[in-house]
């Protein structure tokens, strides 16, 4: 509609499939902060300011850097690694 802006934030969709460690609610983590916790089989949805920000699901096992812009989505699907020390990772999904 005339007069209205669009939108100036990206959203930002983690997905997590049904698992064995269902149980558990693991952390995502945007720019360092706590934002959520996933539960198995679930989505969780946010809005976050366009720009570049850093997403982990273990702020102590790394991450990565994601720069976002306004009025797009993105998809980040949160898995359990059990061979490696049974941590949870965060990926990002290209939709093309």
């Amino acid at each position: 509609m005339p007069g209205q802006s669009a939108n100036p934030n990206a959203t930002v969709h983690f997905y997590r499939r049904a698992l064995l460690a269902g149980a558990t609610k693991p952390s995502v983590y945007c720019d360092g902060q706590d934002m959520a916790h996933v539960q198995s089989g679930r989505i969780l949805t946010v809005e976050i300011p366009a720009g570049n920000h850093y997403f982990s699901a273990d702020p102590k096992h790394g991450g990565f850097q994601l720069d976002t812009e306004s009025g797009h989505e993105y998809f980040l699907r949160l898995d359990y690694t059990p061979n490696t020390s049974n941590i949870w990772r965060l990926y990002s999904v290209l939709l093309t």
